[in-house]
């Protein structure tokens, strides 16, 4: 979620993510010049996440704000997103190609074709363009894959929803880069 980016670019976005509260609480930070803070699974998720909205084109103050001051219910989306990755509310699910349906019919599968198999868990975020430009989020809730492309592929009155963010699978890119074993211990203060 960083490509494009030089190496000194993404560590200035970086440190102003940091000066903007994320990812660490400030109980979080500890204390005194040149201590080490150590970076675990959700100060991960939230730099993630941030860099999510990024790619998106979405990154004003006012999101890292959201997810700073919204931190306990985004940490326990996080660690829901990669516990329910393919179980509870991310179970893996059919997705077909078949006539239409009235909505609460039950569906021919006999005369429909898999198209994939859709699981875990998705960020949505219901925004909202004013006329300044500013975006404003209504709502963010963490769903199911049935509801993520139920919210992007309905048709909208004038609206068009960005994607939910597919939270469980960052979280498992995190955990899986995270337990390489190949993590760099960067210190405080220039490189």
């Amino acid at each position: 979620m960083s490509a494009g980016d030089s190496d000194a670019s993404f560590n200035a976005l970086l440190k102003s993510l940091r000066w903007a509260g994320l990812p660490f609480a400030p109980d979080e930070l500890g204390g005194g010049t040149g201590h080490n803070v150590t970076y675990q699974f959700s100060h991960l998720m939230e730099l993630a996440l941030a860099l999510a909205f990024r790619t998106q084109g979405i990154l004003p103050r006012y999101f890292v704000s959201l997810i700073a001051n919204n931190r306990e219910k985004l940490r326990h989306f996080f660690q829901r997103a990669y516990l329910e990755r393919e179980s509870g509310l991310g179970a893996r699910l059919g997705l077909y190609e078949g006539p239409e349906f009235a909505f609460g019919t039950i569906p021919h599968y006999d005369r429909a074709k898999g198209l994939t198999n859709i699981s875990g868990t998705y960020l949505h975020f219901a925004m909202v363009d004013t006329r300044g430009g500013m975006q404003i989020p209504l709502e963010f809730r963490l769903i199911g894959p049935a509801e993520a492309v139920e919210i992007f592929m309905r048709g909208h009155m004038n609206l068009y929803p960005r994607p939910p963010i597919a939270i469980s699978d960052i979280a498992v890119d995190i955990v899986r880069l995270a337990t390489s074993g190949d993590i760099p211990e960067i210190r405080r203060g220039r490189q």
